[in-house]
């Protein structure tokens, strides 16, 4: 009776086995997956690390220098110079060179040219091992290719006619790879200049936006309260207040459209434009073009190494003289190209310092002009805040010496507009001063000036108001509103 149940038992407890070790292999099948892609990148690129490697130190190594009986040592390998089996070796390894060099082109292109300019501000760490696995690739293509060019260096020696590039050609490639050099640092930087544009604009529009909701504010209690402003003299203050920040928020959007218009533009279009492009295009072309060279001069060299050992055959001999051809026209390639790309890259790189500079120097003017109407702005609602001030603590009947609400500092000897303020009153003394504010008198005992005008200057008070006589008036007004003047044309001088 006890055995059925028994197996039965036991076939559940196994049963039960079984899925848990089911649902486990699911579960680590699901982790996996998530580093699935990377893994077999970093496992793929590793094996194409020893492969090359081991192909490198047994097949490209072993090159015939001379003929037979003699033993050459390349690198760290030493081969017989046989006959047959030195030409299938040489054979063997420029093949394996020439195809490892381009299976590792197509993965080191992003990373030598592509990827340069991207920013790694904002990457995940599955982008980051990404470039990661890109430089590694672009490292090993640079491997590949300078011990080919190593190896084949040595093997143009035992020929007649140089295979490989002239020193004019070594000089237009190191050139053209500092010109890309310096035209991606310059492209960085300009980048840099527009975002901290962009950034200083952004925050200067809402800071705008609140000096603005500030002077409308004022404004509107100085027009609510015009009427009484005899009685009180804050609704005119208020009004001027409100007007010169709203000139002043007019000069600082000027200010900002000329950072927007003649700085971030221009160099944003430079940026993504079409010219730099070009040039890099045109000198990844270049580097491509000459990694074909140098695989040709292998195909000529393994060639020749035939012709050398072997009988000499009618099909052989075709061969090699299409592979020289195809050289020659390659190497005629490369040159024009190299030109190309190294006017185009120099016209690239002096328009980016030029243009770079001239954003600068505009930046510079234009923030000089906005401070310069600032301040005159500010000059002028600084003197109609000392004339109200003064108002308020004047007799109605008539309008005495301002008294000293603002005394200037001992040691401030002129004003900007050349009038000294040390003394009280300069009664022995008189002087020329050019109007340059407008001013209305709105008291008894003011002086009406305008623009242009020329004031006798009778006295100087140290609180900002001065007393002078201007067509026929005497009177008092802001001495911020004249300008001191040496020389005053004869017909301005009063009678």
């Amino acid at each position: 009776m006890l055995g059925p149940l028994i197996q039965r038992r036991r076939a559940l407890l196994k049963l039960k086995r079984l899925t848990v070790i089911s649902v486990s292999g699911i579960a680590r099948e699901r982790r996996s997956r998530k580093k699935a892609d990377v893994v077999i990148n970093i496992d793929y690129l590793k094996s194409y690390e020893e492969s090359i490697t081991k192909q490198l130190d047994l097949g490209i190594a072993k090159r015939l220098h001379k003929r037979k009986g003699n033993v050459v040592m390349v690198g760290s390998t030493s081969v017989a110079a046989d006959s047959g089996e030195s030409a299938g070796d040489e054979s063997e390894g420029a093949g394996v060179a020439k195809k490892s060099a381009s299976e590792c082109d197509d993965i080191a292109e992003k990373s030598a040219y592509d990827g340069d300019d991207a920013d790694d501000e904002g990457k995940d760490p599955r982008e980051r091992k990404m470039d990661a696995i890109r430089k590694q690739a672009a490292r090993l293509r640079e491997q590949v290719a300078k011990q080919q060019q190593t190896i084949l260096r040595q093997l143009g020696q035992l020929s007649n006619e140089p295979l490989m590039a002239d020193e004019s050609e070594l000089e237009c490639y190191q050139k053209l790879q500092k010109l890309y050099t310096s035209t991606k640092t310059a492209k960085h930087f300009q980048r840099h200049i527009v975002r901290g544009i962009e950034g200083f604009i952004s925050v200067s529009s809402k800071q705008m936006e609140i000096v603005r909701k500030l002077a409308k504010d004022c404004c509107k209690y100085g027009t609510e309260n015009k009427d009484h402003a005899s009685n009180y003299p804050l609704a005119r203050a208020s009004l001027q207040f409100g007007n010169s920040y709203d000139l002043l928020e007019n000069e600082r959007e000027t200010l900002l459209g000329i950072l927007c218009d003649q700085i971030s533009e221009p160099l944003r279009a430079q940026i993504t434009g079409a010219p730099l492009e070009d040039a890099r295009h045109l000198t990844h072309n270049y580097d491509k073009l000459r990694q074909e060279v140098e695989g040709q001069a292998a195909e000529v060299l393994r060639r020749r190494s035939k012709l050398r050992d072997s009988s000499l055959s009618s099909d052989s001999s075709m061969r090699l003289q299409n592979a020289e051809k195809r050289l020659k026209e390659l190497k005629s390639a490369l040159v024009a190209l190299g030109r190309e790309a190294t006017s185009a890259m120099l016209s690239v790189e002096e328009q980016q310092q030029h243009i770079t500079l001239q954003s600068l120097s505009t930046s510079v003017d234009a923030e000089r002009a906005y401070h310069r109407h600032a301040l005159v702005i500010l000059d002028k609602l600084y003197a109609e805040m000392i004339m109200i001030d003064e108002r308020q603590t004047k007799e109605p009947t008539s309008f005495p010496l301002p008294k000293d609400g603002y005394n200037q500092p001992a040691d401030e000897k002129l004003n900007s507009n050349g009038i000294d303020y040390k003394h009280d009153t300069q009664m022995g003394t008189y002087f020329f001063a050019k109007v340059i504010h407008t001013f209305d008198a709105q008291a008894e005992g003011e002086l009406s000036l305008s623009v242009d005008d020329y004031v006798v200057i009778r006295q100087v008070a140290a609180n900002g108001w001065s007393e002078g006589e201007c067509n026929g008036n005497a009177g008092w007004f802001p001495s911020a509103y004249v300008q001191r003047q040496d020389v005053v044309p004869a017909n301005k001088i009063p009678e």
